[in-house]
This record gives C-alpha cells, structure tokens and sequence, in this order.
C-alpha cells in the first residue's frame, strides 16, 4: 500500500532550490525553517529530484 504525496508547487521547489545553492552548509531542517511552511522530507525529497542530494548521505550506518 503506497501513500499519495501532494504535489509540491513550483515555486516552493524553486525556492528550496536556491536557498540550497545560497547556503549548501545549511541542514535540511534549517533550509526547511528558512523557506517556511515545509517539512524536512520536503526539503529532502525536492533536493533529490534535482540531484542536489543523494539518499545515501542520510545513511548513518547501513
């Protein structure tokens, strides 16, 4: 059973786009704060589709 995710806007991407660009040393939890009004796994999830992060630099220990 899969979970429908809504669709995050355009401009929402964007801006967590550019924010990562202006700030790459930021966590994905202050890009979050700083855009407003997403969460971590947005922020993670738009990064990823842009290839700007990659799943793997989450792994703790795998």
């Amino acid at each position: 059973m899969s979970r429908g995710r809504p669709e995050i806007p355009e401009d929402v991407e964007k801006k967590i786009v550019d924010t990562f660009k202006e700030h790459p040393e930021w966590s994905l939890r202050k890009i979050a704060e700083d855009v407003g009004n997403v969460s971590y796994g947005t922020v993670r999830t738009v990064l990823i589709k842009y290839k700007l992060w990659m799943a793997e630099y989450d792994r703790e220990d795998s």
